[in-house]
């Protein structure tokens, strides 16, 4: 069986994706016209399908792990300061 028929639905409003990802209306507008988040368009109706979706998210999570793994890495830029180990 297809994978999308899992799915209640095919595609989903912008106002009902900001919801699902918890993400205001302007932020999800804004991933669109950058090209992170692909939509279509179904006359005057926008709407973002399930692939385009788990698309984006997949795209997120994978840019994710490959990000700096300290706070200090991200707030600086820089490697972590190596703590200086004494000679006994």
């Amino acid at each position: 069986m297809n994978g999308l028929l899992k799915h209640e639905k095919l595609a989903y409003t912008v106002e009902e994706v900001c919801e699902l990802i918890s993400l205001s209306r302007a932020k999800v507008y804004r991933l669109m016209d950058l090209g992170e988040l692909q939509s279509i368009v179904i006359g005057r109706c926008r709407r973002i399908t399930v692939t385009q979706l788990t698309a984006f998210l997949e795209a997120k999570e994978r840019s994710s792990k490959s990000l700096p793994q300290s706070v200090f890495e991200v707030a600086f830029g820089v490697s972590t300061p190596q703590k200086s180990r004494r000679n006994k």
